[in-house]
């Protein structure tokens, strides 16, 4: 370097000679050191004359160091460039503080991207003199990072095209950094989301949650690659499918896992495919399933045969393992009776492309089926001939039709048998069918047509409008009817007829026939007539016995009172004068006499329990309710059950025969707890208030059954109903709640007239 350091022609006027002479030596020595390097370094005065240069900066501005010291950047440059220069030369003077800048500039068809870095210079004073500067060529660096630049814009757009993100996790930090496709594919806005774990995390379906952690984690422990898919909930609630993959690639220098890099691919397009697909064979299927049809395609000349899985359960024979078969193999498993008919069909599809409709039968395992087929013969892209078509096993069909056939026959042999006939109405079309049947019952000749209208003609004239108006409701579609009517048939007689109609609809509701049967119940109907009038008779016959029966036992218990009692009442006058007689007897004789009267007074209660068992005179004399009252304490002394009882003061005059009803009614039921109930307590409820008499005996006992009237030995039970109906009211047993059971016995009232005093 022959020239490092000179100063311009006036510069003696703004450096002293001292400070002239420093400044020199400095920079020379500055200029020797920087001689070598690649970097421009410079030196300017505060008028923006170069001080010092060294061979870079003489390179840059294409002249010799000697001709650059002492000009500026406007004697070099062109004027923009050179106010560019000396600005920030401005800058620097008067911030008296460091700036650096970049700025690009062209040297002939280059283009120079230039960093420079100036600071003030100053003197020994610390007074700034001028600026010193090192400039350096960054064009290689500015190419590499636009190079990088475009890399990356075109990854990005690499990424956004495949829907291809990739990612990577700070294990330390827990922090995540998420390439734009990531942010794209979780539909995430990257200035307002931060990307941690737990935020990510919350983001993949709950259902893909726990698997997404357990992955990572087993990735994280065992430094394992991991790839797998997961469902991802989008902040706008749409699903996604992604295909993660990840590895640990970074680690601390104790082994620990720093750093997990990894891609996360939207597959949701290739998802829903597979999923639709999944769901179209998987629909498929269930639809051969459902339809009991198989499909097949089988290659003659190799053997080679696709089957689905219903073709495989419908032949039953076919080793699901096996996708040859050959036309021997096949033949060997048809029936020996159908072998030759299935050949000669597949040797007319093979040779004149005939389509074929075939039934027959195999011999699978599990027995003898029959297979419906259809098939018919195409070639492949090779000219290969196949074979393709559909099978269905019809051996339940088969012999459900023969069922069918066999149930029709048995049908129509019952329905002549029941004289039952049937008929259909179809709403749409407007078609009958009635079956032959129907002839019989009206005493037609089986050649005539029948229809609604013509039946109409034969039904009694007093019950058309019933028919007809049961007919209506149900074709429009209301609920089913049944109607008894009479019918008179073609020689004139009455037949009576039980009619069944009903409404059938379609799946989606609608009404689209009427069937309905007619039963001749004319014998039924004699019977029942029959069975009503022995009821009649036996119900009066029963209440006529049962006022025999009443007034016999009354009878009887006035005879016995009548002839008993007064026995009894001599017998005590007699033993009470024997006692004044022998009071100076012995001891023994007294006791013997005691002991007398002590029977003759039991005999006599116990005549009194047989008189009011038979007929209370109480009723006779006071009246039902005090006859209760005294009944309900007997009872209580007798069982030791405990009797709780509601019964009005005499008040209304109830005649007989519903004293006497009511009495037998509470008679038998404490009878019946006492026998059968267990209970330890009883309650008697007798009310007289409003139109009917009531009586309620409750007892919380083991409860009775449900069918108790109906028992084969409940003849008290079925008695005191009879009784009950007789006049009009009801008797019902109930099983209590949580136990016991409960007698109710209602009585319409007969006289509401008051009793007297005198009675």
């Amino acid at each position: 370097m022959s020239k490092v350091f000179n100063l311009p022609p006036d510069s003696s006027s703004t450096l002293a000679a001292p400070n002239l002479a420093a400044i020199k030596d400095r920079y020379e020595l500055l200029a020797s050191m920087f001689e070598g390097t690649e970097d421009r370094v410079f030196a300017k005065d505060l008028h923006g004359r170069y001080l010092m240069v060294n061979t870079a900066v003489s390179e840059f501005f294409g002249r010799t160091q000697a001709e650059i010291i002492g000009k500026t950047d406007w004697d070099l440059l062109p004027s923009a460039e050179a106010r560019v220069f000396a600005e920030s030369d401005q800058r620097v003077v008067s911030s008296g503080e460091p700036a650096s800048y970049e700025f690009q500039t062209s040297r002939g068809p280059r283009h120079i991207h230039l960093h420079t870095a100036k600071s003030p210079l100053r003197d020994s004073h610390g007074k700034i003199v001028g600026v010193i500067g090192i400039g350096r060529d960054i064009t290689a660096r500015k190419q590499i990072e636009e190079a990088l630049r475009l890399s990356e814009a075109r990854f990005t757009a690499a990424q956004e095209i495949a829907q291809f993100g990739s990612w990577e996790w700070n294990l330390i930090t827990n922090r995540v950094v998420w390439s734009a496709e990531c942010y794209r594919i979780f539909g995430l806005d990257p200035t307002s989301f931060e990307a941690t774990y737990a935020n990510v995390a919350r983001y993949f379906h709950p259902s893909n949650v726990e698997r997404f952690r357990e992955v990572l984690a087993a990735a994280v422990k065992y430094g394992t690659e991991f790839k797998d898919d997961f469902r991802i909930v989008r902040p706008d609630g749409e699903e996604r499918y992604l295909h993660v993959e990840g590895v640990v690639t970074h680690y601390a220098a104790d082994g620990g896992p720093l750093v997990m890099t990894g891609t996360s691919f939207d597959i949701t397009a290739r998802k829903q495919t597979e999923l639709a697909l999944r769901r179209s064979e998987s629909n498929f299927a269930h639809a051969q399933r459902i339809a009991q049809v198989g499909s097949w395609e089988w290659v003659p000349s190799t053997g080679r045969v696709l089957w689905t899985r219903e073709a495989q359960r419908i032949f039953g024979f076919i080793d699901q393992s096996r996708d040859i078969i050959s036309r021997g193999d096949f033949l060997n498993y048809i029936h020996p009776d159908d072998c030759a008919r299935v050949s000669a069909a597949i040797d007319a599809a093979l040779s004149h492309g005939v389509p074929y409709d075939l039934t027959f039968r195999t011999l699978a395992e599990s027995g003898e089926r029959i297979i419906h087929s259809l098939g018919e013969m195409h070639r492949d892209h090779e000219n290969v001939p196949v074979l393709t078509g559909v099978c269905r096993d019809i051996t339940e069909q088969r012999r459900l039709h023969e069922l069918l056939r066999s149930s029709e026959a048995n049908l129509a042999q019952a329905q002549r048998i029941a004289r039952i006939a049937s008929w259909r109405w179809e709403m749409r079309t407007g078609h009958e069918s009635w079956s032959a049947e129907i002839h019989d019952m009206l005493e037609l000749d089986r050649s005539l047509p029948m229809n609604y209208r013509r039946f109409l003609t034969f039904v009694h004239a007093d019950d058309r409008v019933t028919v007809t108006a049961a007919f209506n409701p149900t074709l429009m579609g209301a609920a089913p009817y049944s109607l008894d009517f009479r019918v008179l048939t073609q020689r004139g007689r009455e037949r009576f007829i039980h009619s069944l109609g009903e409404t059938i609809r379609d799946v989606d509701g609608n009404a689209t026939s009427i069937i309905g049967i007619l039963q001749d119940i004319t014998e039924r109907k004699r019977i029942e007539e029959e069975l009503f009038s022995s009821r009649d008779e036996l119900r009066g016959l029963m209440n006529h016995l049962q006022h025999l029966q009443e007034d016999e036992r009354r009878h009887i218990a006035r005879e016995i009172h009548d002839e008993f009692g007064a026995v009894f009442t001599a017998a005590n006058i007699s033993l009470y004068r024997l006692a004044n007689q022998l009071q100076t007897a012995s001891p023994q004789t007294r006791e013997l006499l005691a002991s007398t009267k002590e029977m003759i007074a039991n005999a006599g209660k116990s005549l009194d329990d047989i008189v009011n068992g038979l007929h209370p005179q109480m009723l006779t004399h006071l009246g039902l309710a005090a006859t209760l009252e005294w009944y309900i304490s007997e009872f209580e002394k007798r069982t030791g059950i405990r009797c709780v009882r509601s019964v009005p003061d005499e008040g209304e005059m109830i005649d007989e025969q519903r004293s006497i009803a009511l009495f037998r009614c509470l008679q038998e039921s404490l009878t019946n707890i006492a026998k059968h109930a267990a209970a330890s307590l009883v309650c008697v409820t007798f009310t007289t208030a409003g139109p009917q008499l009531v009586l309620s005996i409750v007892d919380d006992g083991r409860g009775i059954a449900a069918d108790a009237l109906i028992a084969p030995d409940a003849f008290g039970l079925r008695g005191l109903e009879a009784r009950v109906t007789q006049l009009g009211g009801s008797f019902k047993v109930h099983h209590q709640i949580p136990q016991g059971t409960r007698v109710l016995v209602t009585i319409p009232k007969q006289t509401s007239a008051k009793r007297g005093a005198h009675d």
